[in-house]
């Protein structure tokens, strides 16, 4: 008798998970429908998407220029101080150190307008 009911049980599960399936089903359905006619809506244009991109990569190459000329700014100015304080050593190495730095923080200084030049 015990083993008919489980089964009769079974039964009664497996329809309702049937009938919750078919909820989530048309429910899918249903937001599936709403969201394409909320697409169709509001068309997008080629030209304003190319341009909100095109505006965001500016930003962001400007703000890299920004960070890297100030970079070899700091750079320059300590390359500049390291070159004075090598004149007083005996050390060559030292020297050229400093003119390296110094070399660097120019090329840091003038990088962003050289990359706008080939553009």
């Amino acid at each position: 008798m015990m083993e008919g009911r489980g089964h009769m049980m079974g039964n009664k599960s497996r329809k309702h998970m049937n009938r919750i399936s078919n909820i989530a089903r048309r429910s899918f359905y249903l937001a599936m429908l709403v969201l394409a006619m909320y697409c169709n809506t509001y068309p997008a244009y080629a030209t304003d998407a190319t341009t909100a991109l095109t505006g965001k990569f500016d930003i962001f190459y400007s703000l890299v220029s920004t960070v890297i000329q100030s970079i070899g700014g700091i750079i320059l100015v300590w390359g500049a101080f390291e070159f004075g304080n090598s004149m007083q050593q005996q050390e060559g190495g030292a020297t050229t150190r400093a003119l390296q730095r110094v070399g660097g923080g120019l090329v840091m200084l003038v990088a962003p307008a050289i990359a706008s030049a080939m553009m």
